[in-house]
């Protein structure tokens, strides 16, 4: 059993020593796997398990040795003694009573005296509504995958469920949310998006309604356009990225949810512009949009993402306070250049997936006090006792 061990530490610390934070670590996981056909899928899972339980570490304890670092990780996300740890403990000397094992994230962090601050050394730059404690225990477990199920096929999405035996369960606030063990592969094309719980909470803190020009200037994967033209199909859509390649991504999407009435644009919001030229499907015509177009426009913020650090921990080694700061100033830049298309007394929502103040409500206040947005409502969308993300979420109208 112990040459079993053995080789899974090799495999972790080749990957610890290979991994430069290029590309996402599930990513870089899966080309190894690729390139190292040996490991079998149970082996796979664990050393996708340790390499994850390293990262979630964050800041704390870096100058340790890697069997005794690597065994406090385990320690803290584990419930129960296991072989691998057994090895570990025997290389690193060191070794809790059996009962610790259950106790909570928080006990287990005193014991093994590692502060928050040790995780997360930024915790005087997060925002006032956090719940401090329960964010830093959120990288302990492992967030779930949430579903939207579409208008009318939630009964049909259950069924498809069901038949492949995977468990789930709906949530009582948004009867269109599903919540699966994490790793879960739904094959549920045309019934149901991957969107976190938290993110379907955003859509519902406003309202659309028929005919109105809606730009999701920010759109990535098209996560909340599809929420909204499912939920409302007549509004007039306009998705934009600077990434061409997302576009593409999104306009599958799009296609498999039969959404063929839309225009999209490639678009560096960074920049200002005077008119944005979209190609509006399914004609494929460009059409040059003016300023005070729209009557809604989502702002999707690029973001720090430490929101969803539970889900990505490799992040939290890489975060340092030029990067909070780059993005602040981005996001400021981004709104500032989409204004001038929002009519006036038209809603802006603004959104990203941080925890931290500078990203969120400092930058909500200054946009009030430079440009006269009104604040309808704000709110910080904690997830993690759902197993979801942390997002935050401010509703404004433009003045006359």
């Amino acid at each position: 059993m112990s040459r079993i061990e053995d080789i899974r530490l090799t495999h972790v610390k080749r990957i610890l020593s290979a991994y430069h934070f290029e590309i996402p670590l599930h990513h870089f996981l899966k080309n190894y796997f690729r390139e190292n056909k040996q490991i079998g899928s149970k082996d796979r899972k664990l050393l996708r398990q340790y390499t994850y339980y390293w990262f979630r570490l964050g800041k704390a304890i870096t100058g340790e040795e890697t069997e005794l670092r690597l065994a406090i990780a385990v320690f803290l996300n584990e419930t129960e003694t296991s072989p691998f740890f057994d090895f570990l403990s025997l290389r690193c000397h060191w070794k809790p009573d059996d009962a610790s094992w259950r106790f909570s994230a928080a006990e287990k962090l005193k014991l093994v005296q590692i502060s928050p601050a040790d995780i997360f050394p930024w915790m005087d730059e997060l925002c006032d509504e956090l719940l401090k404690m329960e964010y830093i225990e959120s990288f302990f477990k492992q967030p779930r995958l949430w579903l939207r199920a579409r208008i009318g096929k939630e009964q049909l999405l259950e069924q498809q469920l069901q038949k492949q035996q995977l468990p789930f369960e709906r949530n009582a606030e948004i009867p269109q949310a599903y919540a699966l063990p994490n790793g879960s592969n739904p094959q549920a094309e045309g019934l149901a998006e991957v969107q976190d719980l938290s993110s379907q909470k955003v859509t519902r803190l406003f309202q659309v309604t028929q005919g109105i020009n809606v730009w999701d200037c920010c759109a990535a994967s098209g996560g909340k356009s599809l929420a909204l033209a499912d939920n409302c199909s007549g509004i007039h859509l306009f998705v934009s990225d600077m990434r061409e390649r997302i576009l593409e991504n999104l306009q599958q999407r799009f296609a498999i949810n039969g959404i063929d009435s839309y225009a999209a644009a490639v678009a560096d919001l960074s920049m200002p512009h005077s008119t944005i030229s979209f190609t509006k499907w399914p004609g494929k015509k460009r059409m040059e949009v003016p300023p005070g177009f729209f009557d809604l426009i989502l702002v999707d913020a690029p973001c720090s993402g430490s929101g969803t650090w539970a889900r990505t921990p490799e992040q939290l080694q890489q975060m340092n306070e030029q990067t909070v700061n780059r993005y602040a100033a981005l996001q400021r830049s981004i709104v500032q250049n989409v204004l001038p298309f929002l009519k006036p007394q038209g809603l802006l929502v603004y959104s990203t997936c941080s925890v931290f103040a500078k990203e969120n409500e400092q930058q909500t206040a200054f946009l009030a006090s430079s440009e006269g947005l009104k604040i309808i409502v704000q709110q910080l969308i904690q997830g993690t006792n759902e197993g979801a993300d942390t997002l935050f979420a401010a509703v404004c109208r433009k003045p006359e």
